[in-house]
C-alpha cells in the first residue's frame, strides 16, 4: 500500500476479553481486513485510546456489557472522535433490555455472530471508514429503530 493510503490510518479498538470468542473473531476479521488492532480489556482503555486517537478512523467494538458501562458514556465518546461503534452480543447481553436500548441509542450496530460482525466492518470500510466530522449521523440513522420499536421486539412494552 502506499504511504499515502488512507487504509492505513483506519483501525479497530477492541473492547473485552480476548478469550470471548466474538472478540476474538472481531480481532481476526480486522486483522483480515488490514486494518490496526488496538485492544482493550475495559471500557476505560479505550476511552483513552479513542481520546488519543489522533484523527485516525476508529471502531470501536467490544461486548454489549462493556461498551454500556457508565452509561454508555463511550458512544458520546465515539461520536465525538468521529468513531462508529458495533457491540458484540451473546445470550447474556441479550436478555439486558437496558443494555440494547442504550446501544440503540448511542448509535451502535449490534452483532450477534461473525457474518454480521463482517458486515458491520465492511459497510464502516465501504463508507470510507470515517465520519466527515464529529457529530454526523450514524451510517446507520436510516435503519435505527425507535425506542418504542425495539421495546416492541424485546416484547416489553412501556408503560404509561
Amino acid at each position: 500500500m502506499a504511504a499515502g493510503d488512507s487504509h492505513l490510518q483506519r483501525g479497530v479498538i477492541l473492547v473485552g476479553d480476548q478469550r470471548d470468542h466474538l472478540v476474538s473473531v472481531a480481532a481476526r476479521l480486522s486483522r483480515e481486513h488490514e486494518l490496526e488492532v488496538i485492544c482493550c480489556p475495559d471500557v476505560y482503555c479505550a476511552a483513552a485510546e479513542l481520546a488519543t486517537g489522533g484523527g485516525r478512523c476508529l471502531m470501536v467494538i467490544g461486548t454489549l456489557g462493556e461498551l454500556v458501562q457508565e452509561q454508555g458514556r463511550l458512544f458520546d465518546l465515539a461520536r465525538g472522535a468521529g468513531a462508529r461503534c458495533c457491540c458484540l452480543l451473546d445470550e447474556a447481553a441479550t436478555a439486558e433490555r437496558e443494555w440494547v436500548l442504550a446501544a440503540a441509542r448511542g448509535g451502535a450496530q449490534l452483532a450477534g455472530q461473525e457474518q454480521e460482525l463482517r458486515e458491520a466492518l465492511e459497510t464502516w470500510l465501504a463508507a470510507g471508514g470515517c465520519r466527515s466530522k464529529p457529530g454526523d449521523s450514524d451510517f446507520l440513522d436510516g435503519c435505527r429503530a425507535t425506542e418504542a420499536e425495539l421495546s416492541a421486539l424485546l416484547g416489553q412494552e412501556k408503560d404509561e
